[in-house]
C-alpha cells in the first residue's frame, strides 16, 4: 500500500477525482489530508474516502511528500500567502491544478523556488477517463516527475509537456474539450426529438454514439480519418451527413473555437500576473 503523504489545500473536483484514484489504486487514506473551508466538502471526502479532512493550516500538515493546490484561481494568491509561513525552510513538492497561474507567478506567492509541476485535467477525470496535461518546473527531479504521475495518472492518461505556454493549447483542447463534445451530443439528441423520437432514447442513443465512436478509436490502429471514410459510404445518408458538415465549415468552426479557448486561456493568466 502506497504511504505517500499528500496534502489537498481546497476539496473540489480535481481533488475528488484524484483521491479517488488513489484510493482506488490500493493508497492509504491515513495519509491523504485535504483542507477546505467548506464543511460539505469535508463531510463528503471524510465519508466516501475515509481520508483525513480539516478547515485550519497547521505545520505538521506541513509535512506531506506533496502539497496539491486544488483552489479556485481567482482565490489562489490569497491562499498562498496563507501557506507561506508553512512553507518556511521546507522544500515540498507542489502540484498545482489551477488553470492560469503560471509557475513564476506562484512563486513568487509563496515566497520561495519549489519544485513545481503545473496539471491541466479535465472534467471526465471524476471517472477516471481524464486527460491531463503535466509541465513541470525545471527544479524538478526525474523521481519527483514519477511521483507525480502515481498521483495523477489514476484519472486517465497523462502527457508531460516540454514547453508551459503548451498548458494553454492542452486547455483548448482537452480541458474546455468535454463542453465542445456535450453541445454536439446536445444538437444530436435535440434534433432527434424534433424529427419524432422519444426524448429518452434520443439522448441514450445520442451519448451512447458518442461513447462507442471514443472505444472505437481507442482500441483501433486505424486513424480516424480512416474510421470516418469507413463509415462514409459513397452516396449513403452518411455522406450526405458529413457533405452538410464540411460545406458548413466544421473544421473551421473547430478551428476558431479552440483558437478563441487558447486566447483566452493566455489572457487569463496575463490578467492574473498583471494583479500580482
Amino acid at each position: 500500500m502506497n504511504k505517500q503523504r499528500v496534502l489537498f489545500i481546497g476539496g473540489g473536483n480535481m481533488t475528488q477525482a484524484i483521491v479517488s484514484g488513489l484510493v482506488a489504486n490500493g493508497h492509504s487514506p491515513k495519509v491523504l489530508t485535504v483542507v477546505d473551508r467548506n464543511s460539505e466538502k469535508r463531510a463528503l471526502l471524510s465519508t466516501q474516502f475515509h481520508i483525513n479532512v480539516t478547515d485550519q493550516l497547521t505545520l505538521n500538515l506541513f509535512d506531506a511528500d506533496i502539497i496539491v493546490l486544488s483552489t479556485k484561481p481567482q482565490s489562489a494568491k490569497e491562499v498562498c500567502l496563507q501557506l507561506r509561513p508553512f512553507l518556511k525552510g521546507k522544500k515540498p513538492l507542489i502540484l498545482s491544478v489551477m488553470a492560469g497561474l503560471t509557475i513564476n507567478l506562484l512563486n513568487s506567492w509563496l515566497g520561495e523556488m519549489f519544485p513545481i509541476v503545473r496539471a491541466m485535467p479535465n472534467t471526465p477525470a471524476l471517472v477516471r477517463a481524464g486527460a491531463t496535461g503535466l509541465f513541470a518546473a525545471p527544479s524538478v527531479t526525474q523521481a519527483q516527475k514519477l511521483q507525480i504521475e502515481s498521483l495523477v495518472s489514476s484519472m486517465g492518461i497523462i502527457a508531460w509537456l516540454e514547453q508551459e505556454t503548451q498548458i494553454d493549447i492542452i486547455t483548448a483542447l482537452s480541458g474546455s474539450g468535454p463542453a465542445y463534445f456535450f453541445l454536439m451530443i446536445e444538437a444530436m439528441q435535440m434534433t432527434a426529438t424534433q424529427l419524432g423520437l422519444p426524448e429518452k432514447i434520443a439522448k441514450q442513443f445520442a451519448i451512447q454514439t458518442a461513447y462507442g465512436a471514443s472505444v472505437l478509436a481507442l482500441n483501433s490502429d486505424e486513424s480516424v480519418s480512416t474510421l470516418r471514410a469507413q463509415v462514409t459510404s459513397k452516396g449513403g445518408t452518411t455522406e450526405a451527413a458529413i457533405n452538410v458538415f464540411q460545406q458548413e465549415g466544421f473544421s473551421k468552426i473547430v478551428e476558431a473555437a479552440m483558437h478563441a479557448a487558447k486566447n483566452r486561456s493566455e489572457a487569463l493568466g496575463r490578467e492574473r500576473d498583471e494583479l500580482t
